[in-house]
């Protein structure tokens, strides 16, 4: 199981509640959305793998085929556009919500950092690959750390090996 916590306040900023609302990502390949621990929203995504936090009420999901997608907690609905963003299933995802910044590491061996566009009148956020990082060996998992407009980024490979980068995401980075 994946989850994430995404604030109310992302969802509907006319609520006057801060109710934390939690989407996971299980192994049957259902996306659920609980709010107050009580079920609200289910789907089945073929393939899921893992889910995060991102912009404007979304969360990003990667699948076992190696794509990106957005999902809209608020409305339910999928984007349309799937990213093909790795060759092997997606293992960890981690959102920045300071700079919009999306990372993802995938058994393809790389580790993928992407930032996301997220206009206030688009339903879905739109990305663009800042950088592809090689991590050698399969990436199962991934640890990152927002210091300012660096990210420090950790992978740990399939044969224990940790491998780390410290990535300037800031304006200039365009």
């Amino acid at each position: 199981v994946s989850m994430t916590v995404v604030s109310s306040e992302q969802v509907d900023s006319s609520s006057s509640t801060l109710t934390p609302i939690i989407v996971t990502a299980w192994s049957d390949g259902y996306l659920r959305v609980y709010a107050d621990l009580e079920l609200r929203r289910s789907r089945y995504v073929e393939d899921l793998t893992t889910v995060t936090c991102a912009c404007s009420g979304n969360v990003f999901a990667g699948t076992r085929a190696g794509n990106l997608f957005a999902y809209n907690v608020g409305t339910g609905r999928s984007d349309a556009t799937c990213f093909a963003a790795h060759d092997a299933p997606i293992t960890a995802l981690w959102f920045c919500p300071e700079n919009n910044v999306l990372v993802s590491s995938s058994l393809d061996a790389s580790v993928k950092v992407w930032k996301a566009e997220c206009p206030e009148r688009q339903l879905f956020p739109s990305l663009r690959r800042l950088q592809d990082l090689d991590a050698e060996d399969a990436a199962v998992d991934l640890c990152v750390d927002n210091e300012g407009q660096t990210l420090y980024i950790a992978v740990l490979t399939s044969k224990d090996k940790l491998t780390a980068w410290a990535i300037n995401v800031g304006e200039e980075s365009h």
